[in-house]
């Protein structure tokens, strides 16, 4: 008897404890909420079997990107983005380009 008792007092300890975690945002509410936050953003990747989001206007594009290696040092990445604000200026001449 007594230990159900001992474990009923814990449990209700361990649910005030986890009420104030929330309430007054103590240890470890910010580990919780950091994993919750990556949770989520895991949930929201998308498959890349489906591309849901490539959307096409034009039915004579091709469904998925093609990617050109210019070099055999290239990584094996579908973007490689290159350049920024006033960068490549002889093709963008107001604000510059990203390749």
């Amino acid at each position: 008897m007594q230990r159900i008792i001992a474990i009923i007092c814990a449990s209700f300890l361990i649910y005030i404890y986890g009420l104030a975690t929330v309430q007054f945002q103590i240890f470890p509410y910010e580990i919780v909420r950091q994993a919750k936050n990556g949770f989520d953003a895991i949930k929201l990747l998308e498959d890349e079997r489906h591309l849901v989001g490539i959307k096409r206007f034009d039915d004579t594009v091709p469904e998925r990107p093609t990617v050109t290696l210019n070099s055999g040092n290239s990584g094996s990445e579908a973007l490689l983005m290159t350049g920024g604000f006033y960068q490549y200026m002889e093709k963008c001449p107001n604000f510059g380009c990203i390749a």
